[in-house]
């Protein structure tokens, strides 16, 4: 697995999010920071998989480098990667 893939970023720490993050880091996956509408579960999740960065405003999201997993509900998906992408997170070509 390259560095570059290996680098992930997640938004929604919920059920779904947590436990995909916490699979993919068993496997080597390193995830540089969780965002999450919910600062307790935001926080949580992210000492779990062994980082220290979490937030829960889109304005403080760093460009992605490698990729970024959106595990939130579906009615909320188009709305989200929009506000992300209109904040320039989201450089054309990146996988999300």
């Amino acid at each position: 697995m390259s560095d570059k893939l290996q680098q992930c970023h997640l938004i929604g720490a919920g059920r779904a999010g947590s436990a995909l993050a916490q699979a993919m880091t068993k496997v080597g996956y390193q995830f540089t920071w969780v965002g999450s509408r919910n600062a307790e579960s935001a926080e949580k999740l992210a000492k779990l998989i062994g980082t220290e960065e979490w937030w829960t405003d889109f304005r403080d999201i760093q460009e992605v480098d490698g990729f970024l997993i959106i595990a939130i509900p579906d009615d909320k998906i188009k709305m989200v990667a929009a506000t992300i992408r209109d904040a320039g997170v989201i450089k054309p070509g990146r996988t999300v």
